[in-house]
């Protein structure tokens, strides 16, 4: 229901986010993440579905609202530094939670979770969620931003709805042109990607019972694997941020691929298919081994990290003027695949999950390849252009994305 009510936020999230503002959207993605999370200190189920609506309804706002705020605080040179940085703080949760986890779940047995434990457990995430709310709300506004809210503040009267049916006007019109189709597909494929570490991953070794460890450690010794994968992907992609715009962003995406492929690899090999749905002490091609599982979970995790740090820099470049509506569509593909992931997750078997991923992984490298590489030949021909017409350098540079994608 979540990732349901996700979608219909992300649709609308542009207009509101230019409405609302970039602090207030973080902060209501908090606050009701928040709500969220106390849902389960006394689980009745019309709070649990509606919280999980609430939140996901405001969850488009905060996303597109992310995005825009570090695409405002950055420029092409410094987009991929910024947006590795950016994702790895975001992430690094799954690290110092991992870390929690372990602290709370101690030697305690799989069943044998406490009513208490469980009430530290989601008073620390609510206050956490509650904390993070007010610090966005403590952000200062990046200069485009005042100036807009500015200009919000002196036209008038205002038309909300004309505002709104602009906003949503331009979010059609992006959605149906070729260039956003070749962002659009790996940004479907983070959605399967993130709900398999996130989900299916966990899950799957919670159910093999062959792992000489209490499965609940191994969860969250898992979730500081994930962490830490996502830390040094992080560190990796921002060092260097720079060689991003000399080199080009699609190398690093293919390293990403080829490291999750060797992931893909070693859970096929180390964890039985069933494990996906059912409690089970099968053993797939070798035993269980519990240090080859946490190295998956790295590589899930540095994978995870280097898909988004590379979308993020790609939407903020190459849809400039138009990065709101680009991240909320984003966010929309990533909901829709979350959504038909956790559908099929408890249903197929994990070696047909990873065959899904393998696939989808090269496709969505692929197309990100093209995407890019067709963005910097419309550079190449616009100077030529440049060049050839007089016209000054810096003005030609500048419009690239303005014209390119419209015209072109």
């Amino acid at each position: 229901m979540l990732y349901a009510a996700s979608l219909i936020s992300n649709v609308v999230a542009p207009p509101l986010v230019y409405v609302l503002g970039l602090r207030f959207s973080l902060f209501l993605g908090a606050f009701f993440y928040a709500i969220y999370m106390s849902a389960f200190f006394h689980l009745t189920s019309w709070y649990l579905y509606s919280g999980a609506i609430a939140d996901g309804l405001v969850s488009g706002l905060m996303w597109t609202a992310v995005g825009q705020y570090m695409t405002l605080n950055s420029n092409e040179r410094t987009v991929g530094r910024n947006s590795s940085l950016m994702y790895m703080i975001i992430m690094s949760g799954t690290l110092w939670g991992g870390v929690f986890l372990v602290v709370m779940f101690g030697s305690k047995s799989d069943r044998d979770i406490s009513l208490s434990t469980q009430y530290i457990l989601y008073s620390v995430f609510t206050a956490v969620s509650l904390l993070g709310g007010l610090i966005f709300l403590m952000l200062p506004n990046p200069p485009e931003d005042r100036n807009e809210k500015k200009k919000l503040d002196d036209d008038q009267p205002r038309n909300h709805w004309g505002e709104v049916l602009e906003e949503l006007y331009k979010s059609a019109r992006l959605v149906i042109t070729f260039d956003f189709l070749l962002i659009a597909i790996p940004s479907a494929f983070t959605g399967i990607e993130l709900s398999f570490w996130v989900g299916v991953y966990p899950t799957s070794l919670s159910f093999t019972k062959s792992f000489s460890m209490n499965t609940n450690v191994m969860i969250a010794l898992n979730c500081i694997s994930v962490g830490l994968g996502e830390l040094l992907g992080g560190l990796i992609f921002g060092v260097f941020g720079k060689k991003q715009t000399s080199v080009g962003r699609y190398p690093f995406m293919w390293l990403g691929t080829a490291l999750s492929i060797v992931a893909y690899i070693a859970i096929w090999l180390n964890i039985p298919g069933p494990a996906s749905f059912e409690e089970t002490y099968e053993i797939s091609v070798i035993h269980p081994n519990i240090a080859l599982a946490l190295i998956c979970g790295f590589l899930l995790g540095f994978f995870d990290c280097c898909i988004n740090s590379m979308i993020y820099p790609y939407i903020s470049v190459q849809f400039e003027g138009q990065t709101k509506q680009a991240f909320a569509l984003s966010k929309f593909f990533h909901s829709a695949l979350s959504a038909v992931c956790l559908f099929y997750g408890s249903v197929f078997s994990i070696q047909v999950q990873l065959s899904i991923l393998l696939v989808g992984t090269i496709i969505s490298s692929i197309s990100y390849t093209y995407g890019e590489r067709r963005y910097h030949a419309k550079q190449r021909r616009f100077i030529l252009e440049s060049e050839s017409s007089g016209r000054p350098l810096a003005q030609t540079i500048s419009s690239i994305s303005s014209e390119s994608f419209h015209k072109l």
